[in-house]
């Protein structure tokens, strides 16, 4: 119908053309006069020339509009008689290249949300390819949208080397363009998107009567897109829907077939045989080859061999290794270990790379296969063990359903399973029970093997007796090498090494070990902890590679290179008193149930006996550690006279030495110090001062505050007490000043000593009666007190009574007499060193051999005097 009225349009024109032509002609000849008809007709000859030339003219577009038109029909023909884009492109193309000298065509689809994709082009390549990935998003102005907006086309002679959008200049950089025409695809009111149309290195001219027919030719070429979207879209529906028709049919097959194969498996008892009909399933139904069967351990933490189809696959040797690999589930670094944690399956379409798991690694590279699909079988909530599926020379291609039909039989496979391995379980306790006459009698005489050992050990006290024969006896009976007793203490909540046995391979460092073994009770304290905690024994076969315990665990199990290990509490009035822990150094050991079960009963036997003798040992240690303790408080002739009789007699001692020291400036310094660093700084002094006296064989006698007190003399008397006091002093006070060197170059505040000493009687005793202390009373005592406290810091102040009896020893300061209180005036000198003559290298600092012969002639009893003393006493009067 179009192309009848361009047609008819154009066969206007010509003939409203002609008609003009004649009727101009004719009115020229009428009215010329005849006066002017020779110089007149010349002119008019030239101009019906020139009009019949613009009539041939017309007449030449006249005969290529018909032509267009007629081509133009033409494709409208195919348009609509075959509504596919790539099958009438061809035609498309030719007609804009003859008719208009167009070179391309460009379709772009406009989507929904208003962007613009490519649909169609006669471009060659690379042009087509730049032109498939050209995209122009929604919401950017571009002049595509521009021109589908206003529903206008636009037609550019010469294209500016611009755009508006990124899109369209990608395009402009990588596609000549010269000419460039962009028309909307407009049908029903509806924009579907735009045809471009341009040569790339020509000008195209186009008339008003040229971009008329492209018009026309645009707006058949929209219905057309239009009508071929829409029925593309309804057979991809009906496409749809029969895919969704026959997949239907195939899932309702599938499930039937589901249906009678979870039939046959729950009327089958046999394992083999559920198997089988597996293998038959999941062949026909899904071409997978291969399933192995895995077992939880739930002991041990993991996974363990049980049945498969892969013997056919895999020789021998490597069969073996295949079923003898476990497969940790702890830590969670498997794709066996992942499945159980999630329990879901876990599909791996095609394996590539590596497991985190170096077992999972060497069954993947035992068997090398292709796909693997890992089902964790669950029952009540129980993962009890796992069922994969593999491929080992081509890959899986399961669909979401087909791992949900998977998923069914898998979980009802776990049923079977489960039900399986209890008539397993059933006819295991059947073959118990057959032994169970045998074991019994056997029982009974372990029993009273047992008992008459259990008597033997009641009868002793002696704690680390009971605890070799008990460590040999396990050896003997069970094959138990290496035992090791570890003991509660109750107040520490801690448990300690008490004894172990010590077979050959123990090495210094297990020794240091076990020594120094004690932990807190805790849970952070693993199989220990539990096995107290619980009071059952414990028992682990095999320690797996790869186990991950606590810290405690990992401590013993690196220490002592456990390959296995059996703990077992020592409980007493239902509370756990102890561990015994077991093991061989060199060599595993199997224990079976019943051997758990028979050293956990030796053990809650023999638990008294030893609990007692341990009781009765603690009880000697305390006694011991009690009279230590008493000799430390006491001087050890007083702390006996007070265990053997149960008082100590107070006794006067005629001729002792009693000596008093104390820190000058304490209260300044202390004063800037806290509570935990003042005592550390007294302890630090304090300790050295005991030690001083200890070797000057002096007696200490208390310390109040900053104060220490000690004596010579007492409780046993020595005529040397004057002397050794005055070499512990002088002692101390070298090292307070050896102290204060080392301070004052820190800049750090220091302490100053003054000393005093006294002799002569006093009375000494015990007093106090829940805590004993040993002191001393007696005039002397006062003295030797005002002594200090009249000294100076830094030196050693002491009395004519100590004077007389060390001048010949020591290198003295006389001061004269000063006032004591209530004792008037008394006679003081500075004690200052020892006598350069009687001190190594004249120092005065170490007695040489030569003070020694003169000590040990004043321990003899011996009187020593200088020469004009002696001669003065026998001089005439």
């Amino acid at each position: 119908m179009e192309a009848f009225l361009i047609t008819g349009f154009l066969s206007f024109s010509v003939g409203a053309a002609g008609a003009l032509i004649l009727s101009r002609l004719l009115k020229t000849e009428v009215h010329s006069p005849n006066s002017e008809r020779q110089t007149a007709r010349a002119g008019e000859e030239a101009n019906l020339e020139d009009r019949l030339e613009h009539s041939e003219q017309a007449r030449a577009q006249l005969q290529r509009s018909i032509r267009r038109t007629i081509a133009l029909n033409r494709l409208l023909r195919k348009f609509n008689e075959d509504l596919n884009i790539e099958r009438i492109a061809g035609e498309m193309a030719e007609f804009l290249v003859e008719q208009f000298g167009i070179r391309y065509y460009v379709l772009f689809r406009r989507e929904l949300e208003g962007g613009f994709t490519f649909f169609h082009s006669n471009a060659e390549e690379p042009y087509l390819s730049v032109l498939k990935q050209t995209s122009i998003p929604a919401g950017e102005t571009s002049l595509h949208e521009a021109v589908c907006r206003r529903r206008k086309r636009l037609y550019w002679r010469d294209v500016p080397r611009k755009s508006l959008s990124s899109a369209e200049h990608d395009v402009q950089q990588s596609i000549p363009i010269r000419t460039l025409l962009v028309f909307p695809l407009v049908s029903a009111d509806q924009v579907m998107g735009t045809l471009d149309l341009s040569h790339p290195s020509e000008t195209i001219d186009l008339t008003p009567e040229d971009l008329t027919d492209l018009e026309v030719f645009v707006e058949h070429l929209a219905v057309t897109l239009r009508n071929s979207l829409l029925v593309g879209a309804l057979e991809d529906q009906g496409l749809q829907l029969l895919a969704i028709n026959q997949r239907l049919e195939t899932e309702g097959m599938q499930i039937a077939s589901l249906n009678q194969l979870l039939r046959n498996m729950n009327e089958a008892l046999d394992l083999d045989l559920v198997l089988n009909l597996m293998l038959e399933y999941v062949k026909s139904s899904f071409d997978i080859h291969y399933y192995v069967v895995y077992l939880i351990d739930q002991v041990n933490g993991v996974l363990t061999y049980h049945r498969s189809n892969i013997e056919s696959f895999l020789p021998g040797q490597s069969m073996q290794e295949f079923t003898d690999r476990k497969l940790p589930l702890f830590p969670v670094n498997g794709m066996h270990a992942l499945a159980c944690e999630r329990k879901r399956y876990i599909y791996l379409p095609m394996i590539r790379g590596r497991s985190d798991s170096e077992f999972e690694n060497a069954n993947l590279e035992l068997t090398g296969m292709k796909s693997l699909l890992i089902f964790p079988l669950i029952t009540g909530n129980r993962i009890i063990g796992v069922l994969d599926f593999s491929m080992m020379h081509d890959r899986m291609r399961l669909s979401r359903a087909d791992l949900a039909r998977l998923s069914i039989f898998s979980e009802q496979f776990a049923v079977v399973l489960n039900n399986s391995l209890l008539i397993e379980e059933l006819e295991r306790q059947q073959l118990a029970l057959e032994k169970s006459v045998y074991e019994i009698e056997t029982t009974r005489n372990q029993i009273e093997q047992l008992n008459e050992f259990t008597r033997k050990m009641n009868e002793q006290t002696d704690f680390k007796f009971i605890a070799s024969e008990i460590f040999r006896y396990l050896e003997e009976n069970f094959g138990l090498e290496f035992s090791w007793l570890m003991l509660v203490n109750r107040e520490k909540q801690t448990l300690f090494t008490s004894m172990y046995s010590r077979p050959l391979g123990l090495t210094p460092a297990m020794l240091s070990f076990l020594d120094s073994f004690e932990i807190s009770l805790e849970k952070a304290s693993g199989t220990l902890y539990r096995t107290a905690f619980k009071r059952k024994p414990y028992y682990l076969p095999r320690i797996p590679e790869g186990f991950q315990g606590s810290p405690v665990d990992e401590a013993i199990k690196n220490s002592l290179n456990l390959k296995w290990f059996l703990h077992v509490p020592l409980v007493i009035r239902g509370e756990t008193a102890g561990i015994l822990a077991f093991t061989n150094l060199d060599r595993m050991l199997h224990l079976k149930s019943r051997d758990v079960h028979r050293i956990q009963s030796f053990a809650d036997q023999i638990a008294g006996a030893l609990n007692n003798a341990f009781l009765h040992n603690q009880v000697q240690q305390e006694k011991t550690r009690a009279d230590e303790l008493l000799r430390n408080i006491l001087p050890v002739s007083v702390a006996d006279e007070l265990q053997d009789t149960g008082q100590v007699i107070t006794r006067v001692h005629d001729d002792t030495t009693i000596v008093f020291a104390d820190f000058a400036g304490f209260t300044a310094v202390a004063r800037g110090m806290s509570a935990e660093d003042l005592i550390r700084e007294l302890d630090g002094y304090f300790y050295q001062f005991d030690e001083i006296i200890r070797h000057n064989r002096l007696t200490k006698l208390k310390t109040i505050g900053d104060s220490y007190m000690f004596a010579g003399g007492l409780p046993e008397a020595r005529r040397s007490h004057a002397i050794d006091a005055c070499l512990a002093a002088l002692e101390i006070q070298a090292f307070m000043h050896q102290q204060r060197n080392v301070k004052a170059s820190l800049g750090i505040p220091f302490w100053e000593l003054r000393i005093g000493i006294n002799t002569g009687p006093v009375a000494a005793g015990v007093i106090g009666k829940d805590r004993f202390t040993y002191d001393v009373w007696g005039d002397t005592v006062n003295v030797s007190s005002r002594m200090e406290s009249d000294g100076e810091p830094g030196r050693i102040n002491i009395s004519a009574a100590t004077y007389n009896l060390v001048k010949y020893f020591f290198e003295c300061e006389y001061r004269g007499f000063r006032p004591v209180k209530n004792h008037g005036e008394m006679e003081m000198y500075f004690l200052n060193r020892i006598h350069p003559k009687l001190s190594m290298q004249g120092m005065g600092h170490l007695p040489n051999d030569r003070f020694m012969d003169l000590y040990r002639t004043v321990l003899r009893g011996k009187r020593i005097a200088y020469r004009s003393e002696i001669e003065k006493k026998t001089a005439p009067a």
